[in-house]
């Protein structure tokens, strides 16, 4: 049997349409591999926002710092100051934190040893942490290059490789222009240091 024109011409252009079926295939497969990956990650910052809230009401509840082995009604105000904002550091995995830190290290705060101070030197934070207790956190070496941007680390650093008050005091002045002796309520030095933790995680 003879074939028509209309069948030669449909003929010929079966190359173009197995061509066109072949690019739809591979864009829809493209798309839904986007749409898949798309999803996982929405489902794995879920669960990871899940575990940082998990892992926060865990610490909230059990009032216990890890860095000092104590329960935080035995910490000293000043000390829990900074313990409070590095424990909570180490629980946050979103880079902005949660929206409630402060309250967060408020109430962790209030449960440590009560002080007729409502507010200290910011020397006096530096100076009464345990040597111990820098044996159990590192002091990541990038603040040497922006000393302004994590003023309380690089008072940490300079107290710990200095140790004399008056010389580290001085090196702290040097590479801050701040001040060492300006007065701070338990919760703004926990905020501060709270901030300057997760600025840190943003250059590793």
């Amino acid at each position: 049997e003879n074939l028509s024109e209309d069948d030669l011409t449909d003929a010929e252009n079966i190359p173009n349409i197995l061509v066109s079926i072949s690019s739809e295939k591979d864009s829809f497969i493209t798309e839904l591999s986007k749409n898949f990956h798309s999803n996982i990650v929405r489902m794995n910052q879920k669960i990871e926002f899940l575990q940082e809230e998990s892992n926060i009401l865990w610490w909230l509840v059990g009032e216990y710092s890890n860095l000092m082995n104590e329960h935080y009604s035995s910490v000293e105000k000043p000390i829990a100051a900074i313990t409070t904002a590095l424990e909570l550091s180490e629980l946050t995995i979103s880079s902005l934190g949660p929206a409630s830190s402060s309250q967060l290290l408020y109430k962790v705060l209030n449960v440590s040893k009560k002080s007729r101070k409502a507010k200290f030197k910011f020397n006096e934070y530096i100076e009464n942490i345990p040597t111990l207790l820098f044996e159990r956190f590192a002091i990541d070496p990038v603040i040497e290059q922006y000393n302004f941007m994590f003023p309380v680390y690089t008072a940490l650093k300079k107290y710990y490789e200095i140790g004399n008050e008056l010389a580290w005091c001085k090196a702290f002045r040097t590479a801050t222009g701040l001040s060492d002796d300006i007065e701070l309520s338990p919760i703004d030095l926990s905020t501060q240091l709270y901030r300057e933790s997760l600025l840190l995680k943003c250059f590793k």
